[in-house]
């Protein structure tokens, strides 16, 4: 009996063992998989199912995890993160616009693409900027004033010298097969403020004692759209430069 007891027990440490070992390989694998997705077909050899067969359930239970998680390795999802969901930026100055994305996938096959739907017309966008297998296409209008900034680690982009044509939604799309995107689109709303232009003010009517005299001033230019507001004032207290014409 003392013998029966100890064969198994050099039996149970020897399974032990070969599960550890086996183990450690797989974890090695699954490491190198991040560099070589080959590795994967690994867990489908019909030689180290058979080895398993022999093992106990604690064994298999351990390898079959292990398994499980290359199968979700193999399909990870791209994920995009825009880090501002609104800019806001003067006209002539510089902006960034941020997108971040996280792939487990080398960049040989990495497509960004950077859309805009400007506030003049949404329903048509308009292209921007676009990287695909290493080049770099730019919207011919706006060659000069966009640029990649992070590439292939970031998809942010730097616009300069912006102009009130410039706002309206951007859209950042990246793809790096065989990693899937979800959702694989992020969104960011550009404003472009514009200082107002110098009012342009007017009058017309009869400016004799009891006549009547209608006033109106404009303002060209200004994003947000300037407000005005009228108040009497004698001549020594005015200190803006106006546009005034009289009909």
């Amino acid at each position: 009996m003392s013998n029966q007891r100890g064969g198994n027990g050099e039996l149970g440490q020897r399974e032990v063992g070969l599960v550890t070992l086996l183990s450690r390989l797989i974890m090695h694998a699954y490491l190198l998989s991040y560099f070589v997705p080959q590795v994967f077909k690994q867990c489908e050899s019909t030689a180290l199912l058979s080895t398993l067969s022999i093992m106990g359930s604690s064994g298999r239970w351990i390898i079959w995890t292990l398994c499980a998680c290359f199968a979700a390795r193999q399909k990870t999802a791209l994920r995009i993160t825009m880090r501002e969901s609104s800019l806001e930026v003067v006209r002539g100055d510089s902006v960034l616009l941020p997108c971040s994305f996280f792939t487990f996938s080398d960049f040989s096959s990495l497509n960004v693409i950077w859309t805009l739907a400007p506030f003049s017309s949404p329903k048509t966008p308009v292209q921007v900027i676009v990287f695909d297998h290493g080049q770099v296409i730019k919207n011919p209008s706006l060659i000069g004033r966009v640029h990649f900034t992070g590439l292939p680690f970031s998809a942010d982009i730097i616009l300069n010298d912006t102009q009130v044509s410039d706002g309206g939604i951007y859209r950042c799309m990246v793809n790096n097969p065989p990693d899937t995107a979800d959702p694989g689109v992020g969104e960011l709303l550009l404003s472009v403020l514009e200082p107002p232009s110098l009012p342009v003010c007017e009058w017309d009517g009869a400016i004799d004692m009891g006549g009547s005299v209608r006033l109106s001033c404009s303002v060209e230019e200004g994003v947000p759209p300037p407000k005005i507001r009228w108040k009497k004032v004698t001549p020594e207290e005015i200190s803006l430069p106006i546009n005034m014409e009289g009909r």
